[in-house]
């Protein structure tokens, strides 16, 4: 059935990519293996499926744990998916699927392989015209005022400035210290400094990632969201409490430990369906598959099998695209 052989064939390219993204193997060789997949796939020989390839990163890079490495991977997968395109994307297309995601586009123009004009700079709001702004420069109408809100409002020479936005993440030292699990150098900071173990981070210019741009999460969220197990069981011991909405954090680490840790803490999972379809988003799918099997009710994947659906499909996490017979089984 040829539906089928389409699955099929998306499911082994999305296996090769994740496979490539979560190896700890060395960058060169773990490439190898992934073009040697495409070839056999016939990969290379078909545009709309190196078009599709180029979205599916797009969505992969939005949520999925940044192990390290993980964005070179990502340019490097780029790189050369596009070379083989050359003109057969528009740089408006190219734009468009890389639109939420500011480092990539960073990258991307770095490298030419995107160019920055004035449809592309209208559409850029004013947070990513001063991440961006290096490479735009010179289709900004008043470079000046940029550059003195880089010097003035974040205090930064566009040297500093560049390097904090190639990290791409929040830039207060907190933050690394939680990022790196530095407990040693995390307690000294907080007794030093008297930080309140309440303090809520707000995201700053330099932070790509999606979940943190849309909140701003407590120190223990902070520390959920990078599996920072030691800093979380010390804010824990001064009496921060684990609440159900860490579980949203929890998933964005993949962080199994963490995982069982609410478990054994009897951290309430108050909306599993929606941990479980987070878990899809991050294309985190071990997590997903253990939430689906031992949490989860038949009835509860029953009542939202529509939005799981279209949180597949929307995310093309293709590990979960269910097989033709399954999906022929499931309408009678």
């Amino acid at each position: 059935m040829e539906i089928q052989t389409l699955i099929t064939k998306k499911r082994s390219i999305y296996s090769s990519i994740l496979d490539f993204l979560e190896s700890s193997n060395d960058l060169n060789d773990d490439f190898q293996l992934l073009v040697s997949d495409f070839e056999k796939i016939g990969l290379q020989n078909n545009t709309e499926e190196i078009l599709d390839t180029i979205r599916l990163i797009s969505n992969i890079s939005k949520n999925h744990y940044r192990l390290k490495y993980f964005f070179d991977k990502i340019f490097k997968l780029l790189e050369y998916l596009l070379k083989i395109l050359k003109t057969s994307i528009t740089n408006l297309e190219l734009f468009n699927i890389f639109r939420q995601n500011k480092r990539i586009l960073l990258f991307l123009f770095e490298k030419n392989i995107l160019t920055p004009d004035n449809e592309i700079v209208s559409m850029l709001d004013y947070d990513d015209i001063l991440y961006l702004y290096p490479e735009i420069k010179s289709f900004i109408k008043d470079p000046k005022s940029i550059e003195s809100d880089i010097s003035n409002k974040f205090q930064e020479s566009l040297d500093s400035f560049s390097e904090k936005c190639h990290i791409g993440e929040n830039s207060l030292y907190i933050c690394l210290l939680i990022r790196q699990d530095l407990i040693d150098e995390f307690i000294s900071y907080i007794n030093h400094t008297n930080f309140s173990l309440t303090t809520k981070i707000r995201p700053d210019i330099y932070e790509t990632n999606s979940l943190l741009l849309q909140k701003a999460p407590s120190l223990i969220e902070y520390a959920s969201f990078y599996g920072s197990i030691q800093i979380i069981k010390h804010l824990m011991y001064n009496n921060i409490k684990l609440y159900s909405n860490l579980w949203l954090y929890v998933i964005h680490s993949n962080n199994d430990e963490l995982f069982h840790f609410l478990e054994e803490n009897k951290v309430k999972l108050q909306n599993p369906i929606d941990i479980f379809i987070e878990s899809i988003k991050c294309h985190h799918n071990a997590v997903a598959v253990y939430i689906r099997d031992n949490i989860l009710t038949q009835a509860q994947l029953d009542e939202m099998s529509q939005k799981i659906v279209n949180t597949i499909l929307e995310t093309k996490n293709y590990y979960f695209l269910p097989d033709i017979d399954d999906m022929i089984l499931g309408e009678k």
